[in-house]
C-alpha cells in the first residue's frame, strides 16, 4: 500500500494543502507521479481540496509540471565526475534564450533569476543569471518557468472559476509563493534590490560621492578630490618635501573663502584619497633571490635554501633588527580586476571577446580569434561558458636602472593584460596591471617576453646547442669554425613544404647542401610535462633544487616552471610567446651596426668573413679585408 500512487497522492495533498508541510507534501506527490500516470480523478481532487483560486491554480501547476521528464536536467546539474554537466550548460542557454524573448517579464535587459538564492525575486543581468545557475542550480520545483514568461495552464481556465482574459496568469499563479517568500525573507521584498557592496568596495563608492564635493560653496571648476589628487601628483613629480607640501596647503587655505573643504596637510591628503588606491604588500625576500618570506615561510629568520639572514644586523648586537635586506612590492590582482567591473562601461567591455566582432571569418584582430583561444574554450567549457571570466596575458622583462647611490641592479616587473577587453583598450596603459599572479576567477592564457625572460618563465635553457625549444634534441645547430659561436644558419628549411624550391637550392644557403628531412616532432603540453617529470626536474622554490636539477643532465630543461601548477596549463595550445618588439629591435640593431660599420658593434670581422667563405658561396672579388 505504501507504494500505491493513490495513497502517496492523498498523503501528499494532505501534507501540502492542510498541514502546510510543503516539502514533504511535494515529495509524496512526486513519488505518486513516478509510480503511475495520474488521471482526471486526481485533478478533480486538487481543485476540490485547494482553498482559494490562487491555491487551485498553484495546485494545478504542480500537477501538470512535476512529472515533466523533458526538464529533469534542471536538477541534474553535475555529472558522475562532480563537474557541471554539458547537458545542463546547453539547456541553461536555451532557458536564457527563452527568458530574454519574453520582454513583458523583463526589466529592460534583465531577467528574474531562478537560482536557489535569488528564488525569482531580483532582476539580474543575463550573465549573472548564468553564473548563479551554474554555481547553485535552479530553485526547487521550478518546472514551469512562470516567472520568466512561460504560460503554465491551458488557454481555457474558466473551469477553475476565473476568467484570465485580462489577467497576467504568471503573476497570479505564483502569488502565494511570493507571499511565502516575502514572509520568510523580508530582506528580499524589493525585487529591484541590488546586493550591498562589501566594506572595501563601499569605500570606493563613498569616494566617488565625495568626488563631487565642492572645494568651496559655489565652486564649479574643481572639487576637493581633484585638487588634492593634483597636488599629490605635483609633489611626487617634483619631489616636494612634506613640510613644503604642508606650507602650500596652508597657503591655499588662507587664500580660499573661510567655508572651504581644502585639506591642511599631507596626512589629511593621503587619508582623503586612500580609498582610491589599491592594496600593496611589502614581502621580504632572500638577499640572493632564493625565496620570499610569504605564507608558510613568513616567520622564518633565515633563507631555507642558502641559510642567509633575513634581517640586517642591529647596532645593538643583543637583538636583531626588523629591517630586511631585500623587499618586493606585491600588488594583488583581484582588487584591480574588481575595479574594472565597478564601472558599467568597462564591465560591458569585459564581455567583448565573446560577442560578434563584425569582421570576416578567418581574420584575426584579437586573441579571441586565434586557434589557441578556441582550443582553450573547447578544453574548459565551464570556464568559457561565463563570458566575464578573465583571460590574462603575462609579460615581463628585466632592466637595470641606476639606484639612488649609483649601484646597478636588475628589476623584473610583471605586467598582466586582461584580454577580455577589445584591442582599443586591452593594450592601453590604464588596463595593464603591474602585479604578481594569484588565484581567482581568471585564467592565464600565455606569457609574452623576450628570449632571456622566456628561459626564466618556461625553464628551458637559452644558451648552448639546445637553445631552440622547438628543435630540442633534434637540433642541427653547429659551432662556427672561426667565430667559435653556435649557429642556426640554414636550420629553417626543414619547416618548408616538401616541394618548396628552396629545399633543393645549393647556392643561397649552405653551399652544396639540399634539405630532405621534415620538421622535428612537436609536443603538446601533456607530453612536455611528462618529459619534465620523467627527468626528475623540480621547481626552484623546493629544497636543494639546484643540486637536483643539475643531476638530471643536459636535456635542454633546467627546471620545472611554476606555471605547471596551474591545472589548465598543460592543455594550453600556446603557453609562451616571444615579444616581437624585442626580436625586431635586436635584428635591426645588428643589421644597422654592421651596415654602418659601428666600431665594437659590427658583426663584420675577419672571423665572420672566413666563416662566410667556408659555408657560403661568396661573390667574386670579396676577400677577407674587403667590404662587400
Amino acid at each position: 500500500m505504501l507504494n500505491n500512487p493513490h495513497v502517496l497522492f492523498n498523503d501528499g495533498m494532505a501534507k501540502y494543502f492542510m498541514l502546510g508541510e510543503e516539502i514533504a507534501g511535494k515529495q509524496l506527490l512526486q513519488n505518486a507521479a513516478d509510480q503511475g500516470q495520474l488521471d482526471a480523478i486526481f485533478v478533480l481532487g486538487i481543485m476540490l481540496m485547494a482553498d482559494g483560486i490562487e491555491r487551485k491554480q498553484e495546485a494545478l501547476i504542480i500537477f501538470k509540471t512535476m512529472n515533466n521528464p523533458s526538464r529533469k536536467w534542471m536538477y541534474e546539474r553535475k555529472d558522475s565526475s562532480s563537474c557541471i554537466s554539458h547537458v545542463f550548460v546547453q539547456e541553461v542557454k536555451k532557458f536564457i534564450d527563452f527568458a530574454t524573448s519574453q520582454h513583458r517579464f523583463m526589466d529592460e535587459d534583465k531577467i528574474k533569476c531562478p537560482c536557489i538564492k535569488c528564488r525569482n525575486i531580483p532582476y539580474r543581468e543575463v550573465d549573472t543569471v548564468k553564473t548563479h545557475l551554474y554555481k547553485v542550480g535552479f530553485v526547487e520545483e521550478y518546472w514551469c518557468w512562470a516567472k520568466n514568461g512561460e504560460k503554465s495552464i491551458d488557454d481555457d481556465n474558466t473551469f477553475l472559476g476565473v476568467d484570465d482574459s485580462n489577467t497576467n496568469f504568471s503573476e497570479v499563479a505564483c502569488s502565494y509563493r511570493d507571499m511565502v517568500i516575502d514572509a520568510m525573507t523580508p530582506d528580499l521584498n524589493n525585487s529591484d534590490a541590488e546586493e550591498e557592496p562589501n566594506a572595501l568596495d563601499k569605500k570606493l563608492f563613498d569616494m566617488l560621492d565625495a568626488a563631487d564635493r565642492e572645494l568651496w560653496p559655489g565652486c564649479k571648476k574643481v572639487t576637493q578630490v581633484s585638487v588634492v589628487a593634483r597636488l599629490l601628483n605635483i609633489k611626487s613629480e617634483y619631489r616636494i618635501p612634506e613640510k613644503s607640501y604642508d606650507a602650500i596647503c596652508q597657503l591655499i587655505n588662507d587664500v580660499l573663502p573661510e567655508e572651504n573643504n581644502m585639506v591642511g596637510c599631507l596626512y589629511r591628503s593621503k587619508k582623503l584619497i586612500q580609498s582610491l588606491g589599491f592594496p600593496v604588500e611589502m614581502i621580504d625576500c632572500c638577499r640572493s633571490g632564493c625565496m620570499m618570506y610569504w605564507r608558510q615561510d613568513k616567520d622564518l629568520y633565515r633563507c631555507k635554501f642558502c641559510n642567509a639572514d633575513r634581517y640586517k644586523r642591529s647596532k645593538n648586537l643583543a637583538r636583531c633588527s626588523r629591517l630586511s635586506f631585500k623587499k618586493m612590492h606585491y600588488f594583488p590582482l583581484i582588487p584591480r580586476l574588481k575595479r574594472l567591473y565597478a564601472s558599467q562601461a568597462i564591465a560591458a567591455s569585459m564581455r567583448w571577446h565573446s560577442e560578434n566582432h563584425g569582421h570576416d571569418a578567418g581574420v584575426m584582430c584579437h586573441p579571441s580569434d586565434s586557434e589557441a583561444w578556441n582550443d582553450f574554450d573547447s578544453s574548459h567549457p565551464l570556464f568559457a561558458a561565463e563570458a566575464r571570466n578573465v583571460r590574462l596575458g603575462l609579460s615581463t622583462d628585466g632592466f637595470t636602472p641606476n639606484g639612488a647611490f649609483g649601484k646597478q641592479y636588475s628589476s623584473w616587473p610583471i605586467i598582466i593584460t586582461p584580454y577580455n577587453l577589445p584591442p582599443s583598450m586591452c593594450m592601453k596603459e590604464p588596463y595593464m596591471v603591474l602585479t604578481a599572479l594569484m588565484s581567482g576567477p581568471a585564467a592565464l592564457m600565455w606569457t609574452i617576453s623576450d628570449f632571456t625572460a622566456y628561459a626564466m618563465l618556461s625553464g628551458w635553457s637559452r644558451a648552448g646547442k639546445l637553445a631552440c625549444p622547438h628543435y630540442g634534441k633534434h637540433t642541427q645547430t653547429f659551432r662556427l669554425e672561426n667565430g667559435n659561436k653556435m649557429s642556426w644558419f640554414d636550420c629553417h628549411r626543414r619547416f618548408l613544404q616538401v616541394n618548396h624550391p628552396y629545399r633543393k637550392d645549393k647556392n643561397k644557403f649552405v653551399k652544396n647542401r639540399q634539405v630532405i628531412e621534415g620538421p622535428p616532432p612537436s609536443k603538446n603540453g601533456e607530453q612536455t610535462l611528462s618529459e619534465i617529470e620523467q627527468l626528475g626536474l623540480i621547481k626552484v622554490t623546493e629544497l636543494n633544487a639546484d643540486d637536483v636539477n643539475k643531476r638530471c643532465g643536459d636535456h635542454g630543461w633546467k627546471k620545472k616552471s611554476i606555471f605547471w601548477d596551474l591545472p589548465y596549463w598543460k592543455t594550453n595550445l600556446i603557453r609562451h610567446n616571444f615579444d616581437v618588439m624585442h626580436i625586431v629591435k635586436n635584428v635591426f640593431e645588428n643589421f644597422f651596426y654592421t651596415v654602418m660599420d659601428v666600431k665594437g658593434k659590427t658583426k663584420d670581422n675577419v672571423a665572420a668573413r672566413r666563416d662566410l667563405k667556408l659555408y657560403c658561396r661568396k661573390r667574386k672579388g670579396v676577400e677577407d679585408n674587403e667590404r662587400a
